[in-house]
């Protein structure tokens, strides 16, 4: 119990970190904001650990290691990401959970998804290339 509830307030911490950022962005001169999707992507583990990217949709960038890939994910799904279909490899029973959160706009249309997996693997299968792996 001890640890969701540090996991709770660690992932509370690195939303509010993401909605901060999220808000300097939103306030930077207009040049900066030409991409049609901006996304903020955080995954937050159990132990603590965390990443925190950026992706931007059309054209693909940002500071996510691979927005081509991401952004393909997202848009075969028309940035609906819960509607992905998950990748049917299979993963391994060791629970190591993660939470994954990606908040922003996409083609102008507010979204916001946010689900805990048992670990890395099947946050991967269920979202492809959109959440790299804790390091």
């Amino acid at each position: 119990m001890l640890a969701v509830s540090l996991f709770a307030r660690r992932a509370a911490a690195v939303t509010a970190a993401a909605l901060a950022l999220t808000a300097l962005a939103s306030a930077a001169p207009a040049q900066a904001q030409t991409a049609a999707s901006r996304l903020e992507l955080t995954v937050v583990g159990l132990s603590g650990d965390y990443n925190h990217w950026t992706l931007t949709c059309g054209p693909d960038d940002g500071s996510h290691p691979n927005p081509w890939a991401a952004c393909a994910d997202l848009y075969a799904v028309d940035g609906y990401l819960e509607e992905r279909e998950p990748d049917p490899n299979p993963c391994p029973r060791i629970y190591d959970p993660v939470e994954a959160t990606m908040e922003g706009y996409w083609f102008g249309r507010p979204v916001f998804y946010r689900q805990q997996f048992s670990n890395q693997c099947l946050m991967t299968a269920a979202t492809g290339a959109v959440f790299p792996p804790l390091q």
